[in-house]
């Protein structure tokens, strides 16, 4: 994989995973609508008696206008689902592409990685504070800089 495509997929990595936690909920509550979506029986049929001939000379359909009605809104759902059910395919490949991926590195490439990328601090920031936090100890930016340049070839090989 090339170091620009791996760069990007861990810039949205944070995105991608809200976004897909997000449209399985939505998936989820789109295929019980569509599980408890049912025709209006309680409707009765045509009475010729009580039914008055309108403008169109056409007679109202209450039943059928509702079973059309219902239809309708299950195509639309089933449509929806597969909408969803593709994004989530999407979303579900790239934040696997990452979490596999990191899984290579040692705990503070992986953490440097996360850093930079995925929480968006600059070098002198992951030098000063995150390292820090992790080793007692300061490191200069272009320490930093190449520690991150290593993972991403490491990770970029597989």
């Amino acid at each position: 994989m090339e170091i620009k495509t791996l760069i990007k997929l861990l810039k949205n990595y944070k995105e991608n995973k809200a976004t897909l936690n997000i449209r399985l909920k939505e998936l989820k509550n789109k295929r019980i609508e569509l599980k408890n979506l049912v025709v209006d029986t309680s409707i009765s049929g045509i009475n010729y008696d009580t039914e008055g001939i309108h403008s169109k000379n056409t007679i109202s359909d209450k039943t059928g206008n509702s079973i059309i009605k219902t239809d309708n809104k299950r195509i639309q759902l089933e449509e929806d689902i597969k909408k969803l059910e593709e994004e989530i395919r999407k979303l579900r490949k790239d934040v696997e592409t990452v979490d596999d991926r990191l899984e290579i590195l040692t705990y503070k490439e992986k953490q440097l990685l996360i850093s930079r990328y995925i929480e968006e601090c600059s070098y002198a920031d992951i030098g000063n504070r995150i390292y820090y936090q992790l080793y007692s100890e300061t490191r200069s930016e272009d320490t930093i800089q190449r520690m991150i340049n290593r993972a991403l070839k490491k990770v970029s090989k597989i």
